[in-house]
């Protein structure tokens, strides 16, 4: 009867393995009765049963003991579907079913016993198959089991549901993730293409044949399955997609339902399923209306749902052309629930079956997510157009005021838990996505306060007269969760004064429609046997929240705050001392904004608090975290505390000294390079000499980069304050002299590292040169040069011209000043990076005299005016609305701000120059091209970049669109420029 003991399956094993050719039959018949799993059978007892199956059922003949040995396969694996073996450990198996589905051909009756069990086979191998065993399944799915469509069996939805399952299960085992290529190469790409095909034809015919027998939809909920698989593992949608999928899509997300109904041929019967392999996701279907979904269509709409999410997730811009048909702007849920129009907000408003409204909420996430890209160019809904159609920015601000007022009605009318979280997911990622300081819109914000409110923990209970609050009361855990992750995303939006001031009554503390505070703050409690420990995570996350955004309301409820998160520092749970330690750096960074006395009073009480004691902490993380936690304190802060508390941050710096973990000595480091800056800390030579001799320096020889990067930075940072150290001047040297040692060295290292060493570099000769003249600093300046013109990492051409404009400030006569100037005006003219130029510029007016530039002062400043010539004659195709590409944006602002640099240093030429530059500038410059001409081309780009209009001079010329014209130009430049022109031509 198949309920024997271990020992007795391994006697019919063994019998297998050496039985004669008339006894295989009836040995595979009882070990098919058998009931899976076998307790206390091994993963090598499993391998070697699937090898005797194999190895006893040759393919070539004995048709019947091949079909008993499939099934023994599927029946054996499916039982111990957590045994995963190596693709070498089962190649037998596999290579024997590879020839029995080959000897199988198209014949429905044999694929229904081979395709179960090649089945078991592919879901129990793990991670993934080779390159060669992947094209030579996908070559025999793909020739045996493409099934005719026009044959309808008893035998056909068996074997064309596990094809299809076969499909779907070795997609995502697929070698390195293939793309999608051309069907003529032979490589996974162009097999997987094959099977996409495949899939496509396949759930095509499902389509139709679902419709005349319902109680095959899984079939077609597998296919739906195969084909959201092919574009997760591809990252790629297939040609098929638009055309094919995306219209039935809609229709299928309501199969089975009013909306779209299926006619039931009468007497059929929805007791049995036709099926072995049952869905484990049948049971959040029970609640389920049974008069809709007595046939399983809540799993083809749950598979079509999915599938719309997975396309807005790969192809956000090729799916928001069909935004409007799932996701219309009108009419609002309270009417399209009246109307049946089909779309998401109806399949998670009315769908019968729980798993598909959290799945349709899911996706509608997904949606907006992947629109992010398009959020940079929304604009308020009443702006005017100058078109008779709706501006694409319109569309997107008109979608987005339409998804918050549909949100609002499913949250106030769900009464599923698991729908009610999906819900709140949803939310955290429309408002985290959406740009309230945009779209003019802040009540659209302040719209969710009150429902999250009614969601959180220990408020439930009070508004249990919602749907929402009344569902989730018994189970506050998971929804009180999310509810405080949208609290967290709510705060985090607040982005501008008018966002606060709509969000304000709901945070400020106290009870009824203000008491979010109050209920954040007893969420945050340290974990107990009643509160669940994510939840206090999530709080302490609102409360960090609650500090950068209304730091006023937090630093009035503080007493209560402090009370919930100094006992989280020391709580047993680590992700809740993790999650204390974010909130207090949350209140530190906050406090920025505060009066300084005000400010000081908090940093000294978190200093006295177990904060410190973190740095201590058994997890690395925390440690890393608390000690990156030290560096948002600021300078003025610091100079308030006292000097016990000053004092205890300087220890605690010097205690990461002798950190092993690299992630905790590169916080340190960080830490250390912003409080090196500090004017009270610059002076304490002792402290400075300490930190850089026992963690700044050894840091540099650490194997991680990132370590290293840190440990660059944080003395880049210190050779900017080295000037203001006037005390021990000896020590100071020698300090000095080890810093542009390891600089040398860090000057060839990775990028990261380097770009900061350059930067040190630059200061510390500057500071050589000063202080003990007639230094060699030859070798520097060299790497300098040579980091300016062959680097193509941007960041270090960046500080490679911040640091040559530094040495080119010095009054030194060791310097080669020509060579240097030469060499920024090349990063100026040549570079396509306009970063690259705008350091370069800035790096040119760093001089404060004209015999800085040596020979080559006329040459720079030439270069100056061609740069401001280049970036105004091109078309402007980087502005928003240009023809630019998604980089657009960006483009235009650098280029705005390359423009004013310019103007700054014309303005810093002019004062500088002589009548004989002007008068050499001027050689190189046409006169004016005709009598008509009243300026020469010359005197329009300099009245241009001076930013000076007719009324500011004698002659006129256009203001350029790029300047800022806030900025005036002082009258002594304009008139000084007025007599140079005036006297040249």
């Amino acid at each position: 009867r198949g309920e024997g003991s271990k020992a007795e399956w391994l006697l019919l094993v063994s019998a297998l393995r050496g039985g004669q050719h008339g006894t295989l039959g009836q040995t595979l018949s009882e070990l098919n009765s058998w009931h899976y799993p076998i307790p206390g059978l091994t993963q090598q007892e499993v391998r070697d049963a699937l090898l005797a199956a194999a190895a006893t059922a040759p393919a070539a003949h004995n048709g019947h003991a091949c079909s008993l040995a499939c099934s023994f396969c599927f029946r054996l694996l499916k039982g111990h579907n957590q045994t995963t073996f190596s693709e070498a450990e089962l190649q037998p198996v596999l290579q024997w079913f590879l020839t029995v589905l080959s000897v199988a051909g198209q014949n429905v009756a044999a694929l229904r016993s081979v395709l179960p069990g090649l089945l078991g086979v592919i879901r129990a191998v793990s991670p993934r198959f080779s390159a060669q065993n992947f094209l030579r399944l996908c070559q025999q799915l793909t020739q045996h089991a493409s099934l005719p469509a026009d044959f309808v069996g008893n035998s056909f939805p068996h074997a064309c549901y596990y094809a299809i399952q076969c499909i779907t299960e070795l997609i995502t085992k697929a070698p390195a993730q293939p793309r999608l290529q051309q069907p003529n190469r032979s490589s996974p790409g162009s097999e997987l293409s094959r099977l996409s095909d495949l899939l496509f034809a396949l759930f095509a015919f499902c389509h139709v044949l679902v419709q005349k027998h319902p109680n095959l939809s899984k079939i077609l909920a597998s296919a739906l399955g195969g084909i959201r698989n092919v574009m997760a593992e591809t990252k790629s949608l297939p040609v098929q997609t638009t055309t094919l999928l995306l219209p039935n899509l809609l229709s299928l997300m309501f199969l089975g339902t009013p909306e779209n109904p299926v006619n039931c041929p009468e007497g059929m019967s929805d007791a049995q399923d036709p099926f072995e392999i049952t869905s484990s996701d049948s049971s959040d279907s029970e609640s389920a209306d049974k008069s809709f979904d007595k046939f399983g269509f809540w799993s083809v709409r749950n598979s079509a749902v999915n599938c719309v999410q997975t396309i807005a997730s790969v192809s956000p811009k090729a799916f928001y052309s069909h935004w409007g048909q799932f996701l219309p702007q009108s009419p609002a849920v309270q009417a399209i629930v009246p109307r049946r129009t089909l779309c998401l907000y109806l399949a998670a408003a009315i769908d019968p079956c729980p798993r598909v409204r959290g799945s349709a909420a899911s996706a509608i996430a997904a949606i907006v997510s992947g629109a992010k890209v398009f959020m940079i160019a929304v604009t308020p809904a009443h702006t005017p157009s100058a078109t008779p159609f709706t501006p694409f920015t319109r569309t997107i601000t008109e979608s987005l005021q339409s998804l918050h007022t549909n949100l609002c009605y499913l949250l106030d009318h769900e009464s599923h838990p698991t729908v009610v979280w999906h819900l709140l997911k949803t939310v955290s990622v429309l408002v985290t996505c959406t740009p309230y300081d945009r779209i003019g819109e802040p009540r659209l914000l302040a719209s969710f306060a009150p429902r999250l409110e009614r969601l959180l923990p220990w408020q439930q209970q009070r508004h249990q007269h919602t749907p929402a609050a009344a569902a989730v009361a018994g189970a506050p855990g998971a929804v009180g969760c999310a509810a405080l992750a949208c609290v967290t995303a709510v705060l985090q939006a607040c982005a501008t004064e008018a966002a606060r001031a709509a969000v304000l009554p709901f945070v400020q503390p106290g009870e009824g429609t203000g008491a979010v505070t109050t209920l954040v703050v007893r969420a945050a409690s340290p974990p107990n046997q009643k509160q669940d420990p994510a939840c206090c995570v999530e709080a302490l996350r609102a409360l960090g929240a609650l500090f950068q955004t209304f730091f006023d309301v937090a630093r009035g409820s503080f007493a209560a705050i402090s009370g919930a998160v100094v006992p989280a520092l020391q709580c047993d749970d680590p992700l809740v001392r993790l999650a204390a330690v974010k909130c207090v750096e949350e209140s530190v960074r906050g406090a920025a904004s505060a009066s300084d006395s005000e400010g000081a009073s908090l940093v000294s009480f978190w200093l006295r608090s177990p904060l410190v004691s973190c740095l201590g902490d058994t997890s690395h993380v925390i440690r890393a975290t608390a000690v990156g936690c030290l560096g948002c304190i600021t300078a003025t802060q610091f100079g308030h505390l006292q000097e016990c508390d000053q004092h205890t941050l300087k220890l605690s710096l010097v205690h990461t000294a002798s950190e092993a973990v690299a992630s905790v000595r590169a916080a340190a480091c960080r830490t250390a390079g912003i409080v090196v800056m500090f004017p009270t800390v610059t002076q304490d030579v002792t402290f400075v000499l300490g930190l850089t001799n026992d963690l700044l320096l050894p840091a540099l020889k650490c194997t991680n980069m990132n370590t290293r990067a840190k440990a660059c930075w944080a003395l880049s940072n210190l050779c900017e304050v080295v000037p203001d150290i006037t005390q021990e001047q000896q020590h100071l040297a020698e300090l000095l002299a080890a810093i542009a040692t390891a600089m040398l060295l860090a000057a060839s290292d990775h990028e990261k590292v380097q770009s900061s060493a350059i930067r040190a570099l630059g200061n510390l000769i500057c500071f050589s040169q000063k202080s003990f003249p007639g230094a060699d600093s030859g070798k520097a300046t060299a790497i300098l040069m040579s980091a300016l013109n062959t680097s193509t990492t941007p960041k270090v051409v960046w500080n490679a011209c911040y640091a040559l404009g530094n040495i080119l400030a010095c009054d030194s006569q060791q310097i080669n000043r020509d060579g240097i100037v030469n060499a920024l005006i090349r990063a100026l003219s040549d570079s396509t990076n306009l970063k690259t130029r705008i350091s370069a510029v800035v790096a040119l007016c760093t001089p404060l005299h004209r015999e800085s530039y040596a020979t080559s002062f006329c040459r720079a400043w030439r270069a100056i005016i061609n740069c401001f010539h280049a970036i105004t004659a091109v078309p402007d195709t980087t502005a928003p609305g240009g023809s630019g590409n998604d980089e657009s944006f960006t483009l235009y602002q650098y280029r705005i701000t390359l423009a004013n640099k310019l103007r700054i240093a014309f303005v810093h030429f002019v004062e500088l120059c002589t009548d004989e530059d002007f008068h050499k500038l001027a050689s190189g410059f046409p006169p004016a091209a005709a009598e008509t001409d009243t300026l020469s081309p010359l005197s329009t780009v300099g009245l241009q970049l001076l930013n000076v209009t007719t009324a500011g001079a004698t002659t006129g010329a256009a203001v350029s669109p790029l300047l800022d014209t806030a900025l005036q130009t002082p009258p002594l430049v304009v008139a000084k420029w007025n007599r140079l022109t005036v006297a040249q031509y």
